[in-house]
């Protein structure tokens, strides 16, 4: 990797030095950056990206013969999605407490750390504006950092959620020998994937089809199974699009 950070470059035996933040050490301070706009309008990204690629994967392992009704719905009379809405884990009945669940649980939502370092890192870096925060992202996993201090910013792995030590959490991301370092100072700041809101515009207009879903399958399956046109409507174009990424 062109231009890595010093303190990536021997990463994998430097994992011990690394420390995952805890940002309920200031539970007020968190709830007023999880409630600014950019920040929540980040998370609801990400959660409506989470759950479309998931639907969007459905559709492919069924062999566009089963359409997946299920969708992230805003909970308690929210406007904008959480990741919370999208997690179909249980794990939370193993983290039940006397008295109400912080908000961060809202933010958390298990195997779906590619699209929520997205709106992670807008949370770090409206909580902690004096440091860059970047992304680093494998196959395995993906997550926050700052390199600078060595730190990792993960909800999901963070002390009060999963405790994930900071170098399984790095282990994870090493997995993949390929793995990526997305730095905004190198002009290659992480974004939520192109597949990925290719399956949010899909979704949005499935979802709103007027045709019934069974015609609207069989449809999708005519056009997989016949020759390449010339001219293909743009609804056509965008499933082809989603087939080949």
């Amino acid at each position: 990797m062109n231009n890595l950070h010093p303190n990536l470059i021997n990463l994998e035996n430097e994992a011990s030095d690394w420390v995952i933040l805890d940002p309920t050490l200031n539970t007020r301070r968190l709830n007023r950056h999880l409630d600014k706009p950019h920040v929540a309008e980040a998370y609801a990204l990400a959660t409506k990206g989470y759950c479309s690629f998931e639907r969007w994967e459905a559709l492919e392992n069924n062999d566009f013969y089963k359409y997946p009704r299920y969708m992230a719905v805003p909970s308690n009379g929210r406007e904008l999605l959480r990741p919370v809405d999208a997690d179909r884990t249980d794990w939370r009945f193993n983290q039940m407490a006397v008295g109400r669940p912080p908000k961060m649980l809202d933010f958390v939502c298990l195997r779906a750390c590619h699209w929520n370092a997205y709106a992670n890192l807008a949370l770090a870096e409206s909580l902690y504006p004096d440091y860059q925060w970047s992304v680093i992202s494998g196959d395995f996993h993906t997550t926050v950092i700052c390199a600078d201090e060595r730190w990792i910013f993960d909800l999901n792995y963070s002390p009060s959620v999963l405790g994930v030590t900071a170098e399984d959490a790095l282990k994870s991301v090493l997995k993949d020998e390929h793995w990526m370092h997305f730095d905004e100072l190198e002009g290659n700041r992480y974004e939520l994937s192109f597949k990925t809101l290719k399956a949010i515009e899909f979704f949005k207009l499935a979802d709103n089809a007027p045709m019934e879903e069974k015609a609207m399958l069989v449809g999708i399956r005519e056009l997989l199974e016949k020759e390449p046109e010339l001219e293909l409507t743009d609804e056509e174009d965008l499933v082809l699009t989603l087939c080949c990424e």
